[in-house]
């Protein structure tokens, strides 16, 4: 019996689909590139992601796509810190925000550092943990995946810049091969310039 019900879960696992994780490596590639870009020279970073051991596809083509959008900017910025947040300290599920603690013990453990990129969401801090922070904080990019939270973010100064899901419908095609056009598909680019259209 043990043998037929491993053979039965064997065969179904040989079936499952197999996931696309362009759109997510995309994503994440999109802000590598314009990290890079926009970053001034010997830039120090801190990457927050969801910890590797966690047997994720899609945290992994996350990290892929990151890692691939920064490589040619290797010499420019420096990754001081990984920082890796396991599934039950995560705020609101996989993909629901960076756990506040997790934001204070960067700025308390990184006084230095330039720019927090986050590919877990944004901090949902209070009123209280706002008055808390530090005169000066460094700059918040993220990959955030839901509509909370995050015009907030940028009117009270944490939040530098975020790759955002299009909030408008998107024409069924066949997603384009290359990452800038699947990329320009499926998430838009937000700034302190343009964060204003934000209805979240």
């Amino acid at each position: 019996i043990v043998i037929s019900i491993l053979s039965l879960f064997l065969t179904q696992c040989e079936r499952s689909p197999k996931i696309d994780l362009s759109r997510s490596e995309a994503a994440t590639e999109g802000l590598g590139k314009r990290l890079g870009q926009e970053l001034p020279q010997g830039s120090k970073v801190v990457l927050v992601v969801m910890d590797p051991k966690i047997e994720s596809p899609v945290f992994r083509a996350q990290t892929k796509g990151f890692d691939r959008g920064l490589d040619p900017y290797e010499g420019k910025i420096k990754i001081v810190d990984r920082v890796k947040i396991k599934f039950e300290d995560s705020a609101r599920g996989t993909s629901s925000g960076m756990p506040n603690k997790v934001y204070f013990d960067i700025l308390k453990d990184n006084p230095d550092v330039d720019a927090i990129v986050s590919m877990v969401g944004i901090p949902m801090l209070t009123d209280g943990e706002i008055d808390q922070l530090p005169a000066n904080i460094p700059r918040l990019y993220a990959v955030i995946l839901y509509h909370v939270g995050v015009k907030r973010a940028f009117e009270e100064g944490i939040l530098s810049a975020a790759v955002i899901p299009r909030n408008e419908r998107i024409e069924q095609s066949n997603d384009p091969q290359d990452a800038d056009a699947l990329f320009n598909k499926y998430y838009t680019y937000i700034t302190e310039q343009n964060y204003e259209t934000l209805t979240f």
